[in-house]
């Protein structure tokens, strides 16, 4: 599985970026909080130190290949160690995906009411297979211009909006 976003805010405190949701558990589960990004599965974690840059999009990729676990993570074209995470889990086929979103309470760390992300995601796109991070850094390098998801496509997504979230389409004239 791969998951890529692009994330831009000037206030980073515990934000949930991405995740996939079946009966109000994340199975999987990708945020970042001040000085660190954490990449949850069925409730086991990993950490990548963060820059506290804030003001820039970032360009963030997760590559998980269930089998054996492995995790490849890039933000802004720079493949950070991989790890390894939950080999053999496999994620359920009747998922919701979330952006922003904080109020998970089954997961350590969050609570009911918490704050949700603040600032933009765009270009959310996912894949059934684990891409070589090869292909993550062709994809930052192209401005994402040859990718093309099979799961999540954000040019072709079908979405619905709850909470206090604004629809941001600048090549429609309003």
């Amino acid at each position: 599985m791969t998951v890529c976003l692009e994330t831009y805010t000037d206030y980073v405190h515990k934000d949930s970026l991405f995740k996939l949701v079946k009966d109000s558990k994340p199975q999987f589960h990708l945020f970042q909080t001040q000085g660190y990004y954490s990449i949850d599965i069925d409730k086991d974690q990993v950490y990548y130190k963060n820059s506290d840059e804030t003001m820039t999009w970032k360009h963030i990729c997760v590559s998980w290949k269930s089998s054996t676990g492995v995790i490849h993570f890039m933000v802004n074209g720079i493949l950070y160690p991989r790890r390894v995470l939950k080999p053999g889990f496999l994620i359920d086929s009747d998922v919701s995906a979330v952006l922003g979103e904080n109020i998970v309470p089954a997961v350590p760390g969050f609570s009911v009411g918490e704050p949700s992300f603040v600032g933009e995601i765009r270009k959310v796109n996912m894949w059934d297979r684990a891409l070589p991070s090869e292909e993550m850094e062709s994809m930052y390098i192209s401005k994402w211009k040859r990718m093309r998801a099979n799961i999540i496509n954000w040019e072709s997504v079908d979405y619905e909006v709850y909470g206090d979230v604004f629809l941001y389409k600048p090549w429609i004239n309003a």
